[in-house]
């Protein structure tokens, strides 16, 4: 009997596996038929990949087959040895050579600590870097055995992390030589796969713990979603197909987006056309501009890092943003992205406010007037205006009283991604009680003033910093 044979009988578990058997075939068929072998697949002796390593040796030869295991050295020898242990005598009954690769004990931990990632982000780096290397020797394709339950969980991962659209399409099936056939199976099923024809899996001891976040997830909040929302699964993969459908409209969309071009080794757009897009579009396009192949970007683009370019009406030239050492720009009709260099030369000012205009830097002046306040704006009662008042650069240790608690400026700072060596810019307005306001609007971000500012006088004095 062959190792991939059923071993009961029952009319009804005949049937249900035939159908099972027939769906998995197809959507391989489906898949696969457009690849060339030889398909690899990634087995780390779990139940979904060992299911997804026995599927697929039931449909395809031997000859067209390989078994890729990575061990991460993240777990106990002993644990590691029955592991690679059990790979083998599969690869064997099989009939399917298999390949060992290490990483390099405590290499994972020196990275996670060089370029703060986590545990998890630093066994991908690794395995994909073994993946790529893999293939470059063999060809084909590596298969690896994501189910529909790693799908959902990617979803809610994604969803509390704010992704948009693009983000909560998921896992996908295809990228580049990567495949994920088992996407639309559920785990339980692969399980029953395993169990009737008495295929042998290894558990990893690190599952049960809570140390990764999948775990974490896993452990405690998979099994609370389905308590409180028995349908979560079914509406959560619904929603994702709508999702990939926006996906293909915007991607259309994407076609019709401004030309991005090289001037003086920085990449910019310009800045008329850009002006005209909506926000998703704008977003698209900076995006397009940080991963551009002769960009300063590197990584991911932090969405706040950029906020002040998506609400920004870009009057004014030379105004920027930083991002990750990048700083954005706009000058002579291009919005500019270029590396950050930090000035050798510390800047800073310190001026008493004497008049209802008071000149600051760089043709940048203070102005109070009377009036009616918008929102975002800074006003004082004018008893305040009467005191001596200061307008200043930022100085370590400077705080602020809001209305939601007290906070250093340097945090705002922080959150609104300004770079350090545009801190000095911004101005504060401070009196002998310590600061007033925060005038970040001037320079895309958002105008803070201290709560003692707040009465109920109806014609209090309005600060304005703005650009002559």
């Amino acid at each position: 009997m062959s190792t991939i044979e059923k071993k009961h009988h029952s009319p009804k578990d005949q049937q249900e596996d035939q159908k099972f058997l027939y769906t998995v075939h197809r959507y391989l068929d489906h898949i696969l038929c457009k690849r060339t072998p030889p398909y690899t697949i990634s087995c780390s002796g779990g139940i979904d990949s060992t299911a997804l390593l026995y599927l697929i040796a039931s449909f395809y030869p031997a000859e067209q087959l390989k078994i890729l295991y990575v061990n991460h050295n993240l777990r106990p020898g002993g644990e590691l040895e029955k592991e690679i242990s059990l790979i083998h005598a599969h690869g064997d009954s099989l009939g399917i050579p298999v390949c060992v690769e290490t990483v390099e004990a405590g290499a994972i931990d020196t990275l996670c600590q060089q370029e703060k990632m986590s545990p998890e982000e630093g066994a991908r780096y690794y395995r994909y870097k073994l993946f790529q290397a893999h293939i470059d020797t063999y060809g084909g394709s590596i298969l690896l055995g994501h189910t529909e339950d790693d799908q959902l969980e990617t979803l809610i991962h994604r969803f509390f992390q704010g992704a948009g659209v693009y983000g909560l399409c998921g896992i996908t099936e295809e990228r580049e030589y990567i495949v994920r056939p088992l996407l639309g199976v559920a785990k339980k099923e692969l399980k029953q796969f395993l169990e009737a024809r008495q295929i042998s899996w290894s558990e990893d001891s690190t599952n049960k713990e809570d140390l990764y976040l999948r775990n974490r997830m896993r452990n405690h909040l998979m099994g609370e979603l389905e308590r409180i929302f028995p349908g979560y699964k079914r509406s959560l993969l619904q929603g994702r197909q709508k999702m990939l459908d926006l996906r293909e409209e915007l991607s259309q969309r994407s076609l019709m987006l401004p030309k991005i071009k090289v001037c003086n080794e920085r990449v910019a757009v310009d800045l008329c056309s850009f002006a005209t897009l909506s926000r998703w579009a704008k977003f698209r396009l900076l995006c397009s501009i940080w991963n551009h192949g002769r960009s300063a970007g590197k990584g991911e683009l932090p969405y706040q890092s950029i906020l002040p370019l998506l609400r920004n009406d870009f009057s004014e030239d030379g105004v920027l943003y930083g991002a990750q050492g990048t700083l954005w720009e706009w000058k002579k009709g291009l919005l500019f992205l270029s590396k950050l260099v930090a000035p050798s030369v510390k800047k800073g000012y310190f001026i008493r406010v004497q008049s209802r205009k008071t000149s600051l830097f760089d043709q940048y002046c203070l102005e109070l007037h009377s009036g009616d306040p918008q929102k975002g704006e800074i006003w004082l009662p004018s008893c305040v205006v009467d005191a001596p008042l200061v307008v200043r650069s930022y100085l370590s240790g400077d705080t602020i009283d809001l209305v939601d608690g007290k906070k250093h400026i340097k945090e705002l700072y922080n959150h609104w991604s300004v770079p350090v060596d545009m801190r000095w810019k911004i101005p504060l307005l401070v009196d002998s009680s310590g600061v007033i306001g925060v005038f970040g609007k001037p320079f895309g971000y958002v105008n803070r003033v201290s709560k003692r500012m707040v009465n109920k006088e109806k014609q209090p004095v309005i600060a304005v910093v703005r650009k002559e």
